[in-house]
This record gives structure tokens, C-alpha cells and sequence, in this order.
């Protein structure tokens, strides 16, 4: 009898363990787009799966604002850390209308630099959420120069 509840409390945890991995991996990987609204106007929360799909036909500006380096997601087009994106507007498309999408590490920096271009009146402005780190939960590689 005893061995059967150690078994019934294992099968538990093992269901309970998978549960949670499920509902990490759909809010992590593949969630819905969100509008986030900031001074100026708003920007919006892409998933990795999201973003992947984007790939297919790249028509975005890539940006990664993760500094200390910590690897970036091929094709991106600027490296730049959020802290310094205000004295380097040279280095983003010049049209307000091109869509942009930043990320970071964790979406932390992505998400302060997402409102810092909408408020220098950016309209297409999108960011990864929880950044590289769901890009790689997402089972995508990260490039490292």
C-alpha cells in the first residue's frame, strides 16, 4: 500500500510538474500580442513564436538593446544599449512609420527602450517579450560575435 501512494504522489508531481511547464512555455514562448500604452502612445508585446514568424519575410529593423553583450538573435540590425539609443537617433531608420522591434535579455531594457521610441514619435514600435530568453525557450539560437 505504501509503495502505491509513493507512486500516486510521484504520477501527482510529474502531472503537476508538466502543468507548470505547459502554462511557462505559453506565456513565455507563445503569447498573445499586448498593447502596452506609454506617454506619447503605445507599442506591442510580440512572443518568440511571433517574432520567428516574422522572419519569413523580414520587413523590420532589428534591434537589440541588451547591454553587457549576452548574444542577439541573427539578422538584427543594430546593437545599441537602451541607455544610449537618445544620442544615437542617426542610427535608427529616419521614417517614424518603419516598424521597429527591440529586445533585450528579459524585455526589462527592451520594454524602457520601446517607450523611449514611441515617445520620439516611432508608430510602428514592437518588442519581444521576456526577450533572448524566450527567443531560446522557443528552441531558437542565439548568435554570439
Amino acid at each position: 500500500m505504501r509503495s502505491r501512494n509513493v507512486w500516486l504522489g510521484v504520477g501527482l508531481a510529474l502531472g503537476l510538474g508538466i502543468l507548470a511547464l505547459s502554462v511557462l512555455y505559453r506565456t513565455t514562448v507563445d503569447a498573445p500580442d499586448a498593447r502596452v500604452g506609454v506617454a506619447g502612445g503605445s507599442y506591442t508585446q510580440i512572443s518568440a513564436l511571433r517574432l520567428k514568424r516574422m522572419f519569413t519575410a523580414k520587413d523590420f529593423f532589428l534591434v537589440n538593446v541588451q547591454m553587457p553583450y549576452a548574444g542577439e538573435i541573427a539578422q538584427t540590425d543594430l546593437l545599441i544599449a537602451n541607455e544610449q539609443i537618445a544620442q544615437n537617433w542617426e542610427r535608427l531608420p529616419q521614417s517614424k512609420d518603419t516598424q521597429i522591434v527591440v529586445y533585450c535579455l528579459i524585455g526589462e531594457k527592451s520594454a524602457t527602450a520601446a517607450a523611449l521610441l514611441v515617445r520620439q514619435g516611432y508608430t510602428k514600435v514592437w518588442m519581444l517579450d521576456r526577450g533572448m530568453v524566450a527567443w531560446l525557450l522557443a528552441g531558437e539560437p542565439l548568435v554570439r560575435k
